[in-house]
């Protein structure tokens, strides 16, 4: 047995001994330089001290304060045991430099020769190596609280810190049987950690990305702009703690914020950190894996006296709150104090049956193993959960020191902090807390704190981008869009209470189904987007269809429209040689033709039969006496054709009835000139145009023009889809000619106008081009009837609102305002409306 006594001496001054348990004071007496003290002490309060060896790397001397906490707590469980009550542990701590072998071995061995009991290593790798080592030689206890991620095997070495196959199974179950993720990305911080993950990347069936944490900033930042673009919902972060409030906030700015998300960290202090202002209602779940229950967050008044007991007086009384963090222990210290507990009961165990000799040990003798180290080792490993509660209880721990037994406490995020959801331990395995659905409130707070992902597709006048990047990529804000729906979009935001963030997808398709004939079908675009919640919400030019509210969930119509044809206007033909025979119809240039002949000839006859038509011959006409008639075969012709073209002849009748004749036929030329002339300077100055389809019938029954809709969308799935004769051989043709279909909108408008092609497109694109440009027009009625609304995944808790606030905006003629904006308010967007009269004058 050791007995430490301490005396200070001081001239002069009364002397303070101080004895380890016990105080007592030796008043001196200056005067006559006579000392004649007075002690004042009991002999049971005298305690003899028991050392614990303590290597510490000059990193690790933010842990000492936890080695005097957890020897208060081991003292007080040697007091109530009845062999050791008249000892105390006392730690001997040693600072040495990291990696630094040679130093450490050389202060390991100035603490063996102290004569302790047991020996704790370093967070260093190579020097707790070294250490374990050394206590193997004299087979002294070695203890080890920090992570190791491939401690060694030894009968004299205890790790307080899980096992990696045993945490390994418990983080497997855990995300495949309670959060049931099929897709997750690992995001790891450094190589050695993925060790951690090996049971769960060996065994995990579902789709797995890894990712490496970079601590520059840029290459975080890079790093976190990837997984907000990309379609990954469900995150395994792996990074210290100190990171977490930084990796949140690139979450935020990335919009990676929505109900969606979820972000299980599973560094073990997390639940130290003061998390609160990241806790969004109806946003990302934010959760943690810790071996530390929530402690401090316990009703004491509550819990049961026989399991706070053991909590009430080491934690809130031993244990001050300014070395906790946030109101709990660190995951260092926990473990460190749970390690003195548990040498405290080895001790007590042991000392039943033997007395405790310590025993001095000497690196330059000859080794010896310290006869009571196995036993003290094996007592540690054999105490009974049901004894002891420490900070990371329950243990056990198997013949090479490993820990087998803990538990695993699953946390999550809620406003009032982190509160425990379950319970996973290699006995008992998954045990989960009921935890209530994700449900919208009855009025969502206006606190604009909630960022909401957008998935669009720029097309005018829907969605229209205004501001770029470096990569002339289209910004993500709200002010680098503009239209309809970004007008749209910020009336629902200002109404509901949100913030958004656009998104194109990225291959700009509003979405269809793949068939892959094994009973899978694939969507793409912003379909497949809503339905693996890759998005918040999807606002565009997306028409409800009834195949796709099976798939996701739409607003209220913000819009009604129809299919329609989009088409050239006829252009103007060049006049032909005879051209000036177009006023009048082919029918009525037959009949003026025969009539003429008729009356020609009718003439003729007249005249040969009318005596007032033969005329004596002229007195000098050497021909004698034979009368003349001058309405000849060829006169006749000849004078009536005058009477048309309204040129004078010197032949005149004279008869009655020739002169009625021909009066009739003057009267009949003068309303077919006057007629003619009229409708000549009609085509003179109208164009004559004629377009080679009028209808979708027209389309359908020939292949000469090609026509086609976007490549997937309402559109394309109405022809697909439709069961009448003509929509459906219209859809067989699309099939038919792949080619025929485009991937935009603008694609489409571009091959219209290069001719012979007919795009098939919503009534609202129709109208909105061809007010704008004049080669373009509708061609044909309405195909059919649908409406525009708000995409979201199904269960979505934002379309109630979202159908409300879109009501209101109707019945305040905000959104006939915005259509009246967008489509006809042209002169503040320098364009003009499109007039062609297409009008034609004949005579039939």
């Amino acid at each position: 047995m050791y007995h430490v006594v301490q005396i200070l001496f001081s001239l002069q001054l009364p002397i303070a001994l101080a004895v380890t348990g016990s105080h007592f004071t030796l008043p001196l007496n200056s005067s006559n330089n006579k000392c004649s003290p007075t002690l004042s002490r009991t002999p049971r309060d005298i305690k003899s001290v028991i050392y614990i060896g303590v290597i510490l790397s000059d990193g690790d001397k933010d842990v000492e304060k936890a080695f005097e906490n957890g020897i208060q707590a081991a003292n007080e469980v040697l007091s109530q045991s009845g062999t050791l009550s008249s000892y105390q542990l006392e730690p001997i701590i040693q600072f040495v430099p990291r990696d630094n072998v040679f130093i450490a071995t050389q202060q390991a061995c100035k603490i063996l020769d102290r004569g302790i009991i047991a020996l704790y290593g370093p967070s260093s790798p190579s020097l707790a190596q070294a250490l374990l080592s050394l206590a193997n030689r004299f087979g002294l206890p070695y203890v080890e609280t920090h992570w190791s991620l491939a401690p060694p095997k030894s009968t004299y070495a205890i790790h307080l810190h899980p096992s990696i196959e045993s945490y390994g199974i418990g983080l497997y179950e855990y995300l495949t049987q309670v959060e049931k993720w099929k897709r997750m990305t690992l995001i790891y911080n450094k190589p050695e950690s993925l060790l951690k993950f090996t049971t769960l990347v060996n065994n995990y069936e579902g789709t797995l990305k890894i990712k490496s944490w970079d601590e520059n900033a840029s290459g975080a930042r890079a790093m976190m702009a990837e997984l907000g673009s990309g379609s990954e919902k469900n995150f395994l972060v792996d990074i210290p703690s100190w990171q977490v409030s930084n990796f949140l906030v690139m979450a935020y700015v990335h919009n990676m914020t929505g109900y969606q998300y979820t972000f299980i960290f599973t560094d073990w202090d997390i639940a130290t950190l003061d998390l609160t202002a990241f806790k969004i209602d109806v946003g990302a779940r934010i959760k943690a894996i810790s071996i530390l229950p929530k402690i401090m967050t316990l009703d004491m008044n509550k819990a049961r006296p026989s399991e706070m007991s053991i909590y009430r007086k080491p934690i809130h009384e031993t244990i001050g709150s300014k070395d906790l963090s946030n109101g709990n222990p660190t995951i260092q210290f926990s473990l460190i104090y749970d390690s003195l507990i548990l040498l405290a009961h080895g001790l007590s165990t042991v000392t039943r049956t033997r007395p405790l000799l310590p025993q001095k040990l000497s690196c330059e003798r000859p080794p010896g193993l310290w006869p009571l180290g196995l036993s003290l080792i094996n007592a540690v490993k054999s105490v009974a959960s049901e004894t002891i509660r420490g900070l990371t209880s329950p243990f056990r721990f198997d013949k090479h020191g490993l820990r087998t037994l803990f538990d695993l406490t699953t946390l999550e995020l809620t406003q009032g902090g982190f509160k425990p959801t379950g319970v996973w331990n290699i006995d008992e395995r998954m045990k989960v807390a009921k935890q209530p659905a994700i449900t919208l409130p009855k009025q969502l707070p206006k606190t604009k704190g909630v960022v909401l992902k957008v998935t669009t597709i720029p097309d005018a006048p829907f969605m229209i981008p205004i501001k770029f990047d470096a990569y002339d990529r289209p910004l993500g804000t709200p002010d680098a869009w503009m239209g309809y729906c970004i007008d749209l979009l910020n009336e629902i935001a200002a109404d509901v209470g949100f913030n958004y963030t656009v998104h194109i997808t990225p291959d700009r398709q509003y979405g269809s189904g793949i068939d892959f004939g094994n009973g899978t079908v694939f969507y793409n675009g912003i379909m497949g987007e809503l339905i693996r919640e890759e998005a918040d919400m999807a606002v565009a030019g997306f028409t409800i269809t009834y195949e796709r509210e099976k798939l996701v969930d739409f607003s209220t119509p913000w819009m009604t429209l129809g299919g329609s044809i989009l088409f050239t206007r006829p252009k103007s033909q060049k006049p032909s040689l005879f051209s000036f025979l177009q006023p009048l119809s082919p029918q009525v240039w037959l009949y003026v033709i025969v009539t003429y002949l008729a009356v020609c000839l009718c003439l003729f006859v007249a005249a040969r039969l009318s005596p007032h038509e033969w005329t004596a011959p002229h007195p000098c006409d050497e021909r004698g006496d034979t009368r003349k008639n001058q309405f000849t075969l060829l006169n006749s012709f000849y004078y009536n054709v005058s009477a048309l073209l309204n040129q004078g002849t010197e032949l005149a009748p004279h008869a009655t009835s020739t002169r009625l004749l021909t009066g009739v036929w003057w009267f009949f030329a003068l309303i077919i000139i006057a007629t003619y002339t009229a409708n000549l300077a009609a085509f003179l100055t109208v164009e004559n145009m004629k377009s080679p389809i009028e209808s979708a019938e027209d389309l359908a029954n020939q292949e000469k023009i090609k026509y086609g809709t976007l490549k997937s969308g309402s559109s394309r799935d109405f022809f697909r889809t439709s069961s009448l004769p003509t929509f459906k051989k219209m859809g067989e043709f699309m099939d038919k000619y792949p080619d025929a279909t485009v991937s935009t909108t603008k694609e489409g408008i571009d091959r219209v106008l290069q001719g012979n092609y007919a795009f098939i497109l919503e009534s609202t694109w129709n109208e909105y081009y061809a007010q704008r440009d004049c080669r373009l027009t509708q061609v044909g009625t309405l195909l059919d009837s649908k409406g525009y609304g708000i995409g979201f995944p199904q269960g979505s808790p934002w379309r109630d609102p979202v159908s409300k606030s879109i009501l209101k905006l109707q019945n305040a003629q905000i959104l006939a305002n915005l259509k009246r904006v967008w489509w006809n308010d042209l002169t503040s967007q320098n364009h003009v409306l499109c007039f062609v009269n297409q009008g034609k004058l004949r005579v039939h």
